[in-house]
């Protein structure tokens, strides 16, 4: 809803609608916003760049009482009220939150222990303490976060997905307890040992890139994994093409990564449908960014990896 235009005879047959996008507008409060809808039909309301909005107390007026999912995006951190969190508190059936780029107080989150899915990006968050009681959380998404504790996290045993990317993390020992965890992704932060994620034996995929880890052979004695990715730019070759056969003997893909000129290409390669001149070509026309999946050699140095790895 990039235009507003308020008209009642315009409005009052909208009584269908399920989900509210609001867009780019410049609001003070949400006063007759939504003056003539059925407002109780409402399952998803959306509340992005409305970089005026200072308060959704006006909302009260509205009974949002089956509204499931939320969402509050700014562009300006600092425009909307700290206490937003308290002032949503009354949507008993909200399932789904996404905060970006507020500044807020997040305590009152304990007590919406009903959230499933939760995602607080770019909220400049140090302490989570409120978090730990969302024992129902199973996707949650602290991205953006710089210097967040999340020794809290080690609570929240129903998470299966975990996103804690550019958070400035050197340690990952409090993810141990999370035993339901399938998909965990740490971009750029500073982890040196993956050694505690081995504990987590439904963990599938990690996504490690941009880290400065030590101990990358330790994933092979890990009874799941299915995906592993990681940046090969600062890595030895020889532990590389020890990784990449130790994947493709277990048959498990991995993803190593590497940037170049601030550009990044793809390829995937698969020994048992490439033939000689193929992979020679690709050779010379590697990009920066391979896969290895089944029987598949590292890009570094091809036809020795291939030969290495029989």
């Amino acid at each position: 809803m990039d235009h507003l235009i308020y008209d009642d005879e315009q409005l009052k047959d909208l009584d269908f609608i399920r989900t509210l996008n609001i867009q780019s507008l410049e609001l003070v409060n949400c006063d007759n916003i939504v003056p003539k809808l059925q407002s109780s039909t409402i399952r998803q309301l959306q509340l992005i760049n409305c970089n005026r909005l200072i308060s959704v107390h006006s909302l009260q007026n509205y009974d949002l009482s089956n509204l499931e999912i939320l969402t509050f995006c700014a562009d300006k951190m600092g425009q909307t009220d700290q206490n937003l969190v308290s002032q949503i508190l009354k949507y008993q059936k909200l399932s789904q939150l996404i905060l970006i780029g507020q500044k807020i107080n997040v305590n009152p989150l304990s007590q919406m222990v009903q959230l499933t899915y939760l995602s607080i990006n770019d909220c400049g968050l140090c302490n989570i303490d409120a978090l730990k009681s969302l024992s129902n959380l199973e996707e949650l998404s602290l991205d953006w976060n710089n210097g967040v504790d999340i020794t809290s996290l080690q609570h929240l045993t129903q998470l299966i997905i975990l996103q804690l990317n550019y958070c400035n993390l050197i340690s990952v020992d409090a993810l141990r307890p999370l035993n339901k965890l399938k998909y965990l992704s740490i971009i750029k932060n500073s982890v040196v040992y993956i050694q505690p994620l081995l504990e987590l034996n439904k963990l599938s995929a990690l996504d490690a890139r941009y880290n400065k880890i030590q101990d990358i052979l330790s994933i092979q004695n890990h009874p799941s994994f299915q995906l592993f990715k990681i940046d090969f730019q600062e890595q030895p070759q020889q532990q590389l093409l020890k990784l990449a056969k130790m994947m493709m003997e277990i048959n498990r893909p991995i993803v190593l990564q590497k940037q170049m000129n601030k550009l990044s290409r793809s390829l995937v390669l698969k020994h048992n449908i490439l033939q000689q001149k193929i992979v020679e070509f690709l050779q010379k026309q590697y990009g920066d960014h391979v896969l290895l999946s089944t029987r598949v050699s590292l890009l570094l140095n091809i036809m020795n990896a291939l030969e290495d790895c029989q």
